[in-house]
């Protein structure tokens, strides 16, 4: 038997009596009960319906990101108007205590109206310590007010 090669044959199968559907190309023939595949028209509104919420607040936090930038801005503004302001009495020093008041040029009052909206300026000296006080239109829409306050000595 080393030379022999046994031959084994697989038993002829009977066909199977099982009825086949007519099969789309990417598709699997569907047996027993038809299976429901795909979306339906309600899941499709109520994804709309979450998407479109979902982007109403990414508007809204946008919108209020820059309100508040805005804000900031404006109070980074005073801040530095008032030191430049603090800057311009102590290059004065003999004046301002001469004086009991901060000679503001006509420039800063135009610069400060142009970088403020609605600004006002109130400068008090008392010897050699001086207060400046910033104030400007914070909220467009309602009329309220912010102001800065810096008092130094000179």
């Amino acid at each position: 038997m080393l030379g022999m090669i046994k031959m084994i044959s697989k038993p002829a199968q009977s066909p199977r009596s099982t009825r086949t559907q007519p099969t789309v190309p990417g598709r699997r023939a569907v047996s027993g009960p038809r299976r429901i595949r795909g979306v339906s028209l309600i899941e499709i509104l109520i994804t709309l319906l979450v998407l479109s919420v979902g982007l109403l607040g990414v508007a809204a936090l946008q919108s209020f990101s820059l309100q508040a930038g805005q804000v900031s801005y404006l109070r980074s503004q005073a801040t530095n108007f008032a030191y430049e302001l603090a800057d311009h009495a102590r290059a004065n020093r003999s004046r301002v205590i001469a004086q009991s008041a901060i000679p503001i040029p006509a420039s800063f009052s135009t610069r400060l109206n142009t970088i403020l909206p609605g600004s006002s300026l109130d400068t008090n000296v008392v010897g050699d310590q001086i207060t400046i006080e910033v104030t400007w239109r914070d909220d467009r829409e309602n009329g309220d007010d912010a102001s800065f306050e810096f008092a130094t000595r000179i």
